[in-house]
């Protein structure tokens, strides 16, 4: 499945889109068609200065998206509301952005302003078990609502540290797939002393310069739960309309917006049903691709590997008795078997005779 063209499918070129952090790789690029607006941190010359800056991008400066509204993704509301477009907006769409956003709840927030009744805000977000946050804990609604009430505008520095003290990489990449064997994640070096003194030094400081970090760190599973907490909370308005299992490193999910009324239709007690339900998926989801689970599969391959040799061995073996009784039944049809049946039968009463006399002496 390719989540982008999946994406794709639900959008008109005609329809007014904003895209959140394109660089220089957009899903929805005007240059094929789309009215679409582009929202990023810098403007336009900065992010060409960034790029040829970048070795690793340098070359694809041309392919940037031109900047239309320059902000942080945190006030999207405000920023369509200056630009004119606030209420109006089919579709907003990001590509592993929305994991870095230190507020996702205003976030959300201003994506309902932004967007028109029945509006989707479409994500690919990168799932922890197959990226460089594997050793990351997951992502808590407590964690989200702390953002929201004490209002961070950028990440914590917890999100930093925990960045570089449980970075991950399976054998050298910073992204791999469920079926890749987890026991060959490991840990990248970081020492941990080093780590605290620069904490210490940023507090120390007062300095509030921003430092991009991975702020959720989720499964889609997880996802869905936490929205459906902020649904209940009366806090977002954004409705899941499908939410993809993961391709690769990463899932896609689409949501609607519902409009300020809109609550799901659960009492307290289906709520906390479902809940239940989606933590036990979530427990189950990150024990997928555990070490554990990957030996015990190898376990498993090898023993039905022995299984499938011992019935290979099975059948051979049966074959050669079915030959063997073919071959003694032809030979008791045959005219020699018939002719020396009295004989056989003389010989057996013999040895019954000899053996009862026997037995008694």
């Amino acid at each position: 499945m390719n989540l982008r063209a999946e994406f794709l499918k639900t959008i008109a070129k005609s329809d007014l889109g904003i895209e959140i952090g394109p660089w220089f790789n957009p899903m929805t690029p005007k240059r094929e068609g789309y009215h679409c607006l582009s929202l990023d941190i810098f403007d336009t010359e900065k992010m060409r200065q960034r790029a040829l800056g970048d070795p690793h991008v340098a070359s694809k400066v041309d392919q940037l998206e031109e900047v239309d509204i320059v902000g942080s993704t945190v006030e999207i509301g405000e920023l369509a509301d200056r630009h004119g477009c606030a209420g109006r907006v089919d579709y907003i769409v990001s590509s592993h952005n929305f994991e870095h956003i230190p507020n996702p709840v205003k976030f959300f927030q201003g994506c309902e302003k932004t967007l028109k009744l029945g509006g989707h805000l479409n994500m690919i977000i990168p799932d922890k078990r197959t990226c460089f946050d594997y050793f990351k804990p997951p992502t808590s609604l407590g964690m989200w609502l702390e953002a929201y009430l004490y209002q961070h505008e950028r990440p914590a520095y917890r999100h930093v540290f925990d960045g570089f003290q449980m970075m991950a990489n399976h054998n050298g990449s910073g992204v791999f797939s469920l079926a890749e064997d987890s026991s060959q994640v490991s840990l990248n070096y970081s020492p941990i002393r080093d780590g605290y003194a620069a904490w210490k030094s940023y507090v120390e400081s007062g300095d509030t310069s921003y430092i991009d970090a991975h702020c959720s760190i989720l499964t889609p599973t997880l996802f869905e739960l936490l929205l459906l907490d902020l649904n209940m909370l009366g806090l977002v308005h954004l409705k899941v309309v499908k939410i993809s299992p993961t391709v690769g490193c990463e899932f896609a999910v689409s949501l609607e917006n519902m409009g300020a009324d809109w609550r799901p239709e659960l009492t307290d007690m289906q709520h906390y049903a479902r809940k239940t339900e989606l933590l036990r998926q979530v427990g189950e989801d990150l024990a997928f691709n555990t070490a554990t689970v990957h030996r015990l599969l190898d376990e498993l391959k090898q023993r039905e590997n022995s299984v499938s040799s011992l019935r290979k061995e099975s059948r051979v073996t049966e074959s050669l008795a079915e030959q063997l009784r073919s071959q003694l039944q032809a030979v008791r049809e045959s005219r020699s078997w018939k002719i020396t049946a009295p004989l056989r039968r003389t010989i057996t009463a013999v040895r019954r005779t000899f053996n009862g006399q026997r037995n008694r002496v």
